[in-house]
């Protein structure tokens, strides 16, 4: 389940890298309202932000990137922004 959740975290991340999206919370929503995924979780984004923390969410990415031989590679670095900057999803787009 976790590593599903990173997935989606991570194509979150470049959605808001793109500007597609203006804010995660944008994103949540429709993983919430178009997907079905759990409110109880908050959305991917949210759930990265608050139930694991970016940091950790960051590192898992990586390690399954690396398992996967970089696959993961443009999201880890969209969310390597973030997290380098010690921001949260939410000061994103603001």
């Amino acid at each position: 389940m976790e590593r599903c959740f990173l997935a989606l975290m991570n194509v979150g991340c470049e959605v808001l890298r793109e500007g597609v999206a203006y804010r995660a919370s944008d994103i949540d929503v429709v993983y919430l309202y178009g997907y079905g995924f759990p409110a109880y979780r908050g959305g991917p984004m949210f759930w990265a932000e608050n139930a694991v923390g970016l940091k950790v969410a960051l590192e898992k990415l990586r390690k399954y990137s690396a398992q996967t031989g970089g696959t993961l590679a443009q999201g880890v670095a969209a969310a390597g922004t973030i997290g380098r900057r010690r921001q949260r999803f939410a000061s994103v787009g603001a």
